[in-house]
């Protein structure tokens, strides 16, 4: 999940698709909890697995984030010392309010009874890449956290080789995590006892897709910034593909049990998202004052409504039903917006405004280092 740029004037549309995005998360996490607590909520239940066998929510919030990602994050490059501000923005971005719910996590999950973490995990997920560092996350939704630090390392690789701004060099690499996504989809669909079965290789299958939908939302981005690069004669095939490769790959690479939900619900949440992603940046619309505003503290709602889910649930958990998915689905929205509130304008806003003084005044001083590399000695 991505968080929202500051730098430069808003987009409204987008921060409304982003809210939109973050809500369809709460609102599937959320049905998802009520089921637990009406195992003869036949209604409830019947809902539930409607979403988990047709169109997952929470899955089409995700991918339309990961659109939205491509289509800001690379354009923050700008500033004295770019590269340089890039990774402290994405830092200061990110990590502050992600540190807040981890620590809420750690003291909050063991005493609701929810969880317990070992410290080798809890250190792990302080980097926030503990995905790939083997270890589980503390909180279910981490997991996308790793996802976009991957796609700042390609943009940042992307700037320092001039190619950021290149629609041939995007498309390839976007071809290039397509073919990888095909490949881990034939290496896992292959049955028992086949040649390709046996190949000691876990190719991955989501995480080039998700890599691929951000690519496509950055190529999308600069055809509107810069139509003379032609890169809206790229988009058009990038989408094209998108629509056929994801369900292909998807549908061959995971079998029933790979997820929670099925491959259909993963397939038509991503086809839901990326209609909403490419009607919204070509209509300009919705660009509701409250919906911009949703997006606008979309990465705490992220954060910390499994938190708010885990403490309503708690609360809820002693009353019969119907009564506790009552006080369920009425605490659980209001906690999280109220505490996502909260820590926008409390962690959030501050921690952007320090890391651009810390960028800034960094900047000052290795800018002059870089082009006269003796000025330091002659001082």
């Amino acid at each position: 999940m991505t968080a929202p740029a500051h730098a430069g004037a808003r987009l409204r549309h987008v921060d409304a698709l982003r809210g939109l995005a973050a809500l369809a998360v709460l609102y599937q996490h959320l049905l998802e909890h009520i089921g637990r607590l009406a195992p003869d909520g036949a209604a409830v239940r019947a809902h539930m697995g409607w979403t988990l066998d047709w169109l997952d929510f929470g899955k089409a919030g995700v991918f339309a984030f990961f659109a939205i990602s491509g289509y800001i994050v690379p354009f923050s490059f700008r500033g004295a010392a770019p590269r340089l501000g890039f990774v402290l923005s994405r830092f200061f971005r990110l990590y502050p309010a992600y540190w807040v719910s981890l620590a809420l996590a750690a003291l909050l999950l063991p005493a609701l009874g929810a969880a317990d973490h070992s410290p080798r995990q809890l250190l792990a997920n302080l980097t926030m890449l503990q995905t790939f560092l083997g270890e589980k996350d503390v909180v279910g939704v981490y997991w996308t956290l790793a996802v976009e630090w991957l796609f700042y390392a390609l943009c940042l690789g992307l700037a320092c080789a001039g190619w950021l701004r290149s629609p041939r060099a995007l498309t390839s690499l976007f071809c290039a995590m397509l073919a990888i996504a095909l490949a881990g989809a034939a290496l896992r669909g292959a049955g028992p006892g086949s040649g390709l079965s046996s190949v000691p290789i876990n190719v991955p299958i989501a995480l080039p897709l998700y890599l691929a939908v951000m690519l496509f939302g950055t190529c999308l981005r600069l055809a509107e910034t810069d139509p003379a690069s032609g890169a809206a004669r790229h988009a058009v095939p990038m989408l094209a593909l998108l629509a056929a490769v994801v369900p292909l790959a998807w549908s061959t690479g995971y079998g029933a049990s790979a997820h929670r939900e099925s491959a259909a619900a993963d397939i038509t949440a991503f086809y839901l998202a990326l209609a909403a992603f490419v009607l919204v940046v070509k209509l300009r619309w919705p660009a509701a004052r409250t919906l911009a505003y949703a997006g606008a503290i979309s990465y705490s709602v992220y954060l910390f409504h499994p938190l708010a889910l885990d403490i309503a649930g708690y609360l809820a958990a002693p009353l019969a039903w119907p009564l506790s998915g009552v006080v369920l689905a009425a605490v659980a929205p209001p906690l999280t917006l109220a505490a996502s509130h909260l820590v926008h304008h409390a962690v959030e806003r501050p921690a952007i405004r320090l890391g651009g003084r810390f960028a800034a005044a960094l900047s000052e001083r290795l800018i002059p280092i870089v082009s006269n590399p003796h000025a330091k000695e002659r001082a």
